[in-house]
């Protein structure tokens, strides 16, 4: 499985993509001070104002700058380690919950089987961001979102993350326990059943095996989720650990996000799309190539199973013995006539 994947073209340069992002963004701190400092206002020579932020991507390439003047792709680089750091946190924690929930329940308590579906059935038709943001923002009030300290930051960021996690739970539960269910069908586990095969012995021998690709997937799926997850609550201003005002002109004051985590710049800018398109559309570019870049991981990923699958049916299969033809064969009574004819 593993010779498959790293094989796969498409996974490699989506882990190089994500690779250099992310060093690029958690080496940030350490060359900040070396780039050129945003200025909000341009003057020539003879000290006459020419221009002032926000400025266009041709102006400060490649994304433009906000109002301050600061370069979106300051931004973006300094976002990208929350921005996808939180989405894999939360999507592991999914699978590990969701997994373990759905395989005790299919395993240990089938009675509770029925409970959970009916449960699960019940929020189908919730917005999972409606959930999210309810769940959210009276802690997120609460504890103050503007300029929080930070004990208090990292208790609204774990939160806001805890809350991503347990909304999809439900569904993600159920579908494990189903796949679980589903497999449990197959001739050699209740072999194994009827050999005195214990429940433990069952998962940890086929369940897991069974699971583990699927998983991989399903973990791959949950990050892109997340993101768009983090991208609707930052359009309903609930920023992933809070915000803090900055002043502006003549007292009048702008939010901007603690940790620039993308979401966060797309609901802070967004009414600022009219003057200033490319604010919007900078972070959002960025969301949009890395779940481009993902999702061809997941791709890459399901072709090495598949021919994985594919090598195991060809290996299966018994090859035909071919028919070898007999020189001088005869029959028995032709070989009879032919000495009594000699006689």
């Amino acid at each position: 499985m593993m010779r498959h994947i790293i094989s796969s073209k498409r996974v490699w340069i989506g882990m190089m993509f994500l690779a250099l992002l992310l060093s690029a963004s958690l080496s940030y701190p350490l060359y900040e001070k070396h780039l050129p400092q945003p200025e909000r206002f341009l003057y020539n020579e003879k000290q006459e104002l020419i221009d002032k932020a926000p400025y266009n991507p041709l102006q400060a390439p490649p994304f433009g700058s906000d109002r301050l003047g600061v370069p979106l792709l300051y931004k973006i680089l300094e976002g990208a380690k929350y921005t996808i750091g939180f989405a894999i946190f939360v999507s592991v924690f999914r699978i590990i919950f969701g997994a373990a929930t759905g395989i005790l329940l299919s395993m240990y308590a089938k009675r509770l089987k029925g409970i959970t579906k009916g449960i699960s059935q019940s929020f189908y038709n919730i917005p999972t961001i409606f959930m999210a943001y309810i769940l959210i923002i009276p802690v997120y009030i609460t504890l103050g979102i503007n300029d929080p300290v930070p004990p208090t930051q990292w208790i609204i960021i774990l939160f806001q993350l805890a809350v991503a996690v347990g909304v999809a739970l439900p569904a993600l539960t159920v579908f494990i326990m189903n796949e679980v269910d589903e497999h449990s069908k197959q001739e050699y586990i209740i072999s194994a059943q009827l050999m005195g095969g214990s429940k433990w012995y069952i998962i940890r021998t086929h369940i897991r095996l069974f699971l583990k690709d699927k998983l991989f997937i399903l973990f791959m799926q949950h990050v892109v989720q997340s993101m768009i997850l983090f991208a609707h609550l930052g359009l309903l201003q609930c920023f992933i650990g809070g915000t803090r005002d900055i002043e502006m002109d003549f007292g009048e004051y702008k939010p901007i996000s603690l940790t620039s985590e993308w979401s966060g710049l797309i609901g802070i800018d967004r009414y600022e799309y009219n003057l200033a398109p490319w604010i919007v559309l900078g972070p959002m570019f960025a969301f949009a190539i890395t779940i481009f870049f993902l999702n061809l991981i997941a791709a890459g990923v399901k072709d090495a199973m598949e021919k994985r699958v594919l090598v195991i049916t060809k290996s299966i299969k018994q090859p035909k013995t071919p028919y070898k033809k007999h020189e001088g064969f005869q029959f028995a009574a032709a070989s009879v006539h032919s000495k009594t004819a000699d006689s």
